[in-house]
């Protein structure tokens, strides 16, 4: 993974993708433009939970070893 995806994903505590069919702002006319995140079967995403057809994704990209960076790097 990117060095600035993982600085940003730390910064703003991201830990996990929540991915799903519903819309969660269903009033604003943008969401169209946005097609949302296909993380199933992609490096750096693990499942770790679904229900229906929905499920919840770890983001590993940045976990040690996969791109992190640290504060000594």
């Amino acid at each position: 993974a990117s060095p600035r995806v993982c600085d940003a994903l730390d910064r703003l505590d991201v830990r996990y993708v929540l991915v799903g069919p519903e819309s969660f702002w269903s009033d604003d006319s943008r969401r169209s433009l946005y097609a949302g995140l296909a993380v199933a079967g992609r490096p750096g995403f693990t499942e770790v939970a679904h229900e229906g057809r929905a499920s919840l994704w770890r983001v590993t990209a940045c976990d040690d070893g996969a791109g992190a960076t640290t504060a000594s790097s």
